[in-house]
């Protein structure tokens, strides 16, 4: 998106380059006329800072976790056992934190793009999401056995764009001339990753977002098959 004029008009575009500080925030950039700056806009509803522009993020493998309902704390149990018998037995083992894996039959886009199809509104509890490619995720935890270790080695999955749920329902439509139907608003907050390491290790995922939106908004026009099992994405308070 286009730096927004209410922010570009407190920079200094043209002023000397200045020695970077370490800092939480990385900027993305892309050069041209004008230059584009990566930002997420809050949606006007939120209770903190709503319509505010800010900067994408996503948990990292070294902060503290904060499971939200049943399911998280059931995953985060899971971890917990695996990584007390790593270090009591010295096994070499990588915990793999992997969201939202998709392919053409299964995932969130399947289940936005079914919703889109059918005519259904489309909810918004949850209004941003990470997505990759079934293929990569399997390749990505293939090279992560290499890198198991007593800890266990930890390594988040997840595609590297910060998906709206409403921009994806929208595109769908875009793909079949249908009009989009809505349900609720976006809330302030959403579990998202930041895969940055896996990609340093592994590589980037070779699928992107706009890819599979393609696929399956083809497979889902013509009947595809799917596994008829709904991720229940929008679902926040964990239990499903």
């Amino acid at each position: 998106m286009a730096l927004p004029p209410e922010i570009a008009g407190h920079l200094n575009l043209e002023g000397e380059p200045v020695t970077p500080r370490p800092s939480a925030t990385v900027l993305l950039v892309r050069n041209g006329e004008p230059w584009e700056l990566l930002l997420v806009h809050r949606p006007g509803g939120a209770d903190f800072a709503p319509g505010a522009y800010v900067f994408p993020g996503g948990s990292l493998e070294t902060d503290a976790p904060n499971p939200a309902g049943e399911y998280a704390m059931s995953c985060l149990g899971r971890e917990r056992i695996f990584e007390h018998f790593s270090r009591r037995n010295e096994t070499r083992m990588s915990i793999l934190r992997l969201n939202y894996a998709t392919e053409l039959r299964y995932g969130v886009l399947v289940d936005i793009a079914q919703r889109v199809y059918a005519g259904q509104p489309v909810p918004l509890s949850m209004g941003y999401l990470n997505a990759i490619w079934q293929g990569d995720a399997c390749g990505m935890s293939l090279q992560a056995l290499g890198s198991a270790s007593v800890p266990p080695f930890v390594i988040n999955l997840a595609g590297p764009e910060l998906l709206s749920v409403r921009r994806v329902a929208e595109q769908f439509g875009e793909c079949w001339h249908k009009p989009v139907r809505f349900e609720g608003q976006e809330s302030a907050d959403a579990l998202l990753s930041n895969a940055k390491k896996s990609y340093e290790l592994f590589g980037r995922p070779r699928v992107d977002a706009e890819q599979m939106i393609t696929w399956i908004a083809d497979w889902v026009s013509r009947g595809g098959a799917t596994l008829a099992r709904p991720t229940h994405f929008e679902e926040r308070a964990g239990r499903f």
